[in-house]
């Protein structure tokens, strides 16, 4: 009786480092239609009103427009860059039922972002990058789509912790994304509200400066030989994943234990897994996506 009882622990903990961390609402296109309206109307008239942004549809649509309003940067923290949205049952198994980052129209945002001369994405992920089972960096679909991008002129930097630390230095406590024009904050947490705002130049600024000191601190701790940390770099014309340009030609992402920097949240080892209604829609999306 003692076993299955770890599995629900480690899969509700799972869930409460997630986006938002409830469950879902029942899908109603009319509303989704009426939200992704708002979120034009607000960015439009830059009003500072704020925006829930919760759920993974709201996601979606809140991210596509923050790629879409930016003029040359977005900055994103995240815990685990999460690929899927999922609840827990009564019984401990994790329930796939939507998408965040995995979202097709989330990568298709960010691609179109980075097309765009002089852009610059960076991304800096605190506890460990979500991947899909036994595989590398290349199990984000985020990532691995927007780094292989031919379209892409922008640069792209991803930086990983293992566990909330650079060198002796703890990262932010709150995910976020910012572009000049808006951002989305939350604090990971079950029942946590993620707010978003479009007509606050000065907040915009102040996550730009939190993002900026936590990339000098990966800096100096990989200056100082920190394990727990790593900084990968893909600037214009850098499209293989296993070999950055902050990596010299004889190294690639091989010859490191890039393991301890990543993680599958969705299928955890000895939790059972099913996918839900909403998560068959997106699952398959992913699959007809392009690389």
């Amino acid at each position: 009786m003692g076993e299955p009882l770890v599995d629900i622990r480690r899969a509700r903990r799972i869930m409460r480092d997630r986006p938002s961390a409830t469950p879902t609402p029942t899908r109603d296109e009319r509303l989704i239609e009426a939200y992704r309206e708002l979120v034009d109307r607000r960015a439009e008239a830059s009003d500072d009103e704020i925006i829930e942004s919760a759920d993974p549809d709201r996601f979606g649509i809140l991210i596509e427009k923050l790629f879409e309003v930016a003029d040359n940067r977005v900055s994103i923290y995240s815990d685990h860059l999460c690929r899927k949205s999922v609840t827990v049952d009564e019984e401990g198994v994790i329930v796939v039922d939507g998408a965040y980052w995995s979202n097709p129209e989330v990568i298709t945002a960010a691609k179109r972002f980075l097309s765009k001369k002089d852009s610059k994405l960076g991304i800096i992920v605190g506890k460990r990058l979500d991947v899909s089972e036994g595989q590398s960096i290349a199990g984000s679909e985020f990532i691995r789509r927007i780094v292989r991008s031919p379209d892409r002129k922008g640069d792209i930097v991803l930086c990983l912790s293992a566990d909330g630390m650079v060198g002796d230095t703890r990262l932010a406590s709150v995910n976020f994304v910012v572009a000049e024009k808006g951002y989305r904050v939350e604090e990971p947490g079950e029942g946590t509200p993620a707010v978003s705002r479009f007509g606050r130049p000065n907040l915009n600024h102040q996550l730009f400066d939190i993002f900026d000191q936590m990339l000098r601190a990966f800096d100096d701790a990989l200056s100082h030989g920190a394990k727990n940390c790593l900084k990968l770099v893909y600037p214009m014309g850098s499209h293989i994943l296993n070999k950055p340009a902050s990596f010299s030609e004889a190294c690639t992402l091989a010859d490191l234990d890039i393991h301890q920097f990543l993680i599958d949240q969705v299928h955890c080892p000895d939790t059972p897994t099913k996918i839900g209604w909403r998560g068959i829609g997106h699952w398959l999306n992913s699959l007809l996506a392009p690389i």
